[in-house]
């Protein structure tokens, strides 16, 4: 019998998903802040240092956000966080 696997435990799936979240992000972003191409680009690149669950906590949390600086701060904690080593695995 064939088990199907989930697109989201592929990494291909996880990749197309993260992929979709960060150009969405980077709209709502856009739209919200009226930023520079620059501005935009680095905000992106850090986007992309976030795992899944950290974007989907910033689709929500991006309503709240009033300012570039309190997004660039929300985005930094989020990718010290999941770049912290995983005390299991060590």
């Amino acid at each position: 019998m064939l088990k199907l696997t989930p697109l989201e435990e592929t990494i291909s799936g996880k990749e197309l998903l993260q992929n979709d979240r960060i150009k969405l992000l980077t709209e709502q972003v856009r739209l919200k802040f009226l930023l520079s191409e620059e501005t935009l680009e680095t905000i992106t690149l850090n986007l992309r240092k976030l795992d899944l669950l950290s974007l989907e906590a910033l689709f929500k949390d991006i309503l709240k956000i009033e300012t570039v600086e309190e997004l660039k701060t929300w985005i930094d904690k989020h990718i010290s966080e999941t770049n912290e080593p995983d005390i299991k695995s060590a």
